[in-house]
């Protein structure tokens, strides 16, 4: 469950939906590799940052 009574320093939540890596589609055996789950992550992470300070940063500042 995503929502529990119990209290905790923090949490790791990974998914890695199939999308263009398929193995239907990818003629492929699996999914994504590990290395690839690990390279889509970054470049989430990057793009939370990127929105983060773009964004979000500067309507704080304009609502000072």
């Amino acid at each position: 469950a995503l929502k529990s009574s119990q209290h905790s320093l923090c949490s790791l939540l990974i998914v890695d939906t199939p999308g263009f890596q398929n193995p239907k589609f990818a003629k492929r055996d699996r999914g994504a590799t590990f290395e690839e789950l690990c390279h889509n992550y970054t470049q989430e992470r990057l793009q939370t940052l990127f929105h983060e300070r773009t964004f979000v940063q500067e309507l704080e500042r304009y609502k000072e």
